[in-house]
């Protein structure tokens, strides 16, 4: 780990959220473009804004029931013993937002239904796909692209994967999950690459030797 990464371990949370200054904002996005590391972190911290926006106060105000709090909950707390585990240098309230965020990003993959589409969206056009049902929807985003699935009937692999390729042709993980057991999914990935720049979304299996699912961007 070089003294630069060493000082930039643990911004990324505070970035996506908006929570560095100026100064502190340019120099993480200088880092950024030389480190790998960091960047596969922003992928993974992306989409929280996104989340947290569609948010409906009312749904999450109303109270689940027990079984979902119990579960929810416990991703909370496996959440937070995860960062702790790290012993990342986190800046400000990021270890508190973060877990806050991980808690409603749960809720809204538990009760999808209750969320709206999200606002200026776009269908990606559909070139081939081995499932029944097949909708994508991109959304330019500051940070890049955020993509959301409507997908039914998908072949059955170990997992899935979901890649942006920009121009340049350079993959970039937008997303990741296990099966179900319909082979339907709905969910939001994240991409860090602009929606001007990307040229195709696809579906993978996990070693992307299967194409599932490709669309123009």
């Amino acid at each position: 780990m070089t003294e630069e990464h060493r000082r930039f371990q643990g911004w990324t949370a505070s970035y996506v959220l908006g929570a560095l200054d100026g100064e502190d904002r340019r120099a993480f996005e200088s880092h950024l473009g030389h480190c790998t590391t960091c960047t596969a972190e922003l992928n993974e911290f992306a989409p929280l804004p996104s989340l947290l926006a569609k948010v409906d106060p009312e749904a999450v105000a109303r109270q689940p029931d027990p079984a979902l709090q119990a579960r929810i909950a416990a991703e909370a707390r496996k959440e937070l013993t995860r960062l702790r585990s790290g012993q990342r240098v986190w800046r400000g309230a990021t270890l508190a937002a973060t877990a806050a965020a991980a808690i409603l990003a749960s809720l809204l993959v538990i009760d999808r239904d209750q969320v709206d589409q999200p606002p200026g969206q776009l269908t990606a056009t559909v070139i081939s796909s081995s499932a029944s049902e097949t909708n994508v929807i991109v959304v330019p985003k500051g940070w890049g692209t955020e993509i959301v699935l409507n997908i039914a009937d998908l072949p059955r692999r170990e997992g899935y994967q979901l890649w942006t390729i920009d121009d340049s042709g350079e993959w970039t993980n937008a997303a990741s999950w296990s099966p179900t057991q319909t082979g339907g999914v709905r969910l939001t990935g994240a991409s860090r690459i602009p929606l001007d720049q990307v040229d195709r979304i696809v579906i993978t299996s996990l070693d992307r030797a299967d194409v599932l699912v490709e669309a123009s961007g």
